[in-house]
């Protein structure tokens, strides 16, 4: 039997991110979590449009965020927490958080979480191919389903 493990090569983009949001990066980072823009602001940085909402995956479980924080003198609110998100101020910037998730059960909109560690699972559940893709703190750009061949060819596609 061969078993054969595709692994996405991200494409490199040059951006320019607010220091509020390096400031954030930098937090999950020394903290030893991963976390990534993702939704919206990433489809605006593809648009060449500034992102005005920025909202932030991580694989750090909300407990573990709003401590890091703390420790870090930055506020944060647990807006979400049974959904994994907290809300970040920096400079009255708003910033939400969310941990990284797999729906486990669905009632229409909403939905039973449970938090995973796998980026691609994570993406799947939302509900664009343009709102899965994420863009790391490097400027690297996490694809798994096409959703800029859909911006770039004006589909939106579920």
């Amino acid at each position: 039997m061969l078993l054969v493990i595709f692994y996405m090569k991200p494409i490199k983009l040059n951006l320019n991110f607010p220091k509020e949001l390096k400031t954030i990066f930098g937090i999950i980072s020394s903290a030893g979590g991963e976390c990534r823009l993702v939704g919206g602001c990433v489809r605006d940085y593809l648009i060449n449009k500034t992102p005005v909402d920025f909202d932030i995956a991580t694989n750090l479980i909300p407990e573990t965020i709003i401590e890091i924080f703390k420790k870090n003198n930055v506020k944060v609110f647990p807006i979400g927490i049974e959904h994994g998100t907290v809300l970040v101020v920096i400079n009255k910037f708003n910033f939400e958080i969310t941990t990284l998730r797999k729906d486990v059960k669905c009632f229409g909109r909403h939905a039973k979480v449970q938090f995973t560690q796998d980026w691609k699972e994570d993406a799947a559940r939302r509900d664009f191919t343009m709102n899965a893709m994420s863009i790391t703190s490097s400027g690297e750009l996490y694809d798994y389903f096409d959703g800029q061949k859909d911006l770039d060819q004006k589909k939106v596609k579920f």
